[in-house]
C-alpha cells in the first residue's frame, strides 16, 4: 500500500488501485474476526484514508461506486457487529448509539447507500441487490415483524438481476430470504 502512494505519477489508473486496495484491507477486517474494537478502529482508518484519495477521482460514476462501497462495507461491518461475531462486540455496540439494535445498518442502508445507487445505471444492480439483501438480512433479525410488499418486489427483482448477472451465491441468498418471508 505505501509503495502505491510514494508514486509520483498521478495516473487515474493508480487512484483506483489504491481505492480498491484499501477496500480490500477493509474486507479483510470485517471476515477476519477479532476484536470489536480493534476492527472498528481499523475500518475509521482505513475510511479517512479512503475519503481522502476519493477526492482523486475524476470520473463521477467512479467515485460513487467506491463511495457505495466503503459505505455498505461500514453497514455491513455494523451488522456482523450486532450479530455477535466479534469478541467485544457487546461492550462496543453499547457505547454506539442508536435506538434499536440494528439502528446503525438501517440507517446507512437507506439514508447513504440507496441515494447514492438510485442515479447510477444499470451496472450497478448487484450492489443494489447487495443492499436489499443486507437489509432483508436485518429487518429478519431484528424480528420487525412482516415485510412490505414493496420490499418483496424489492427482493424479486434483485433475484431476477442476480440470474441475469450470473451471481449465483447471491441469487441463492435472495431466494432463501424470500422464502423465509413467505414462510412468516
Amino acid at each position: 500500500m505505501g509503495r502505491v502512494h510514494e508514486l509520483t505519477i498521478k495516473d487515474q489508473r493508480l487512484v483506483n488501485l489504491s481505492l480498491r486496495l484499501h477496500l480490500f484491507l477493509n474486507a479483510l477486517y470485517i471476515y477476519h474476526d477479532k476484536d470489536a474494537q480493534t476492527t472498528l478502529n481499523a475500518i475509521n482508518y482505513k475510511n479517512e484514508n479512503l475519503q481522502k484519495t476519493l477526492k482523486d477521482v475524476t470520473d463521477e460514476g467512479m467515485r460513487d461506486g467506491f463511495r457505495f462501497s466503503l459505505e455498505f462495507a461500514r453497514a455491513f461491518f455494523f451488522y456482523k457487529l450486532k450479530r455477535g461475531r466479534y469478541s467485544g462486540s457487546a461492550e462496543v455496540a453499547a457505547k454506539m448509539q442508536g435506538e434499536g439494535r440494528y439502528h446503525n445498518v438501517v440507517k446507512i442502508l437507506k439514508d447513504i447507500c440507496e441515494p447514492i445507487l438510485k442515479p447510477l445505471d444499470n451496472s450497478y444492480d448487484v450492489e443494489r441487490a447487495q443492499v436489499t439483501i443486507l437489509a432483508c438480512k436485518t429487518i429478519i433479525s431484528a424480528k420487525r415483524g412482516n415485510i412490505e410488499p414493496k420490499f418483496k418486489e424489492k427482493l424479486k427483482t434483485s433475484i431476477e438481476s442476480l440470474s441475469q448477472c450470473n451471481c449465483k451465491r447471491l441469487e441463492m441468498q435472495a431466494n432463501y430470504l424470500f422464502a423465509k418471508i413467505q414462510l412468516q
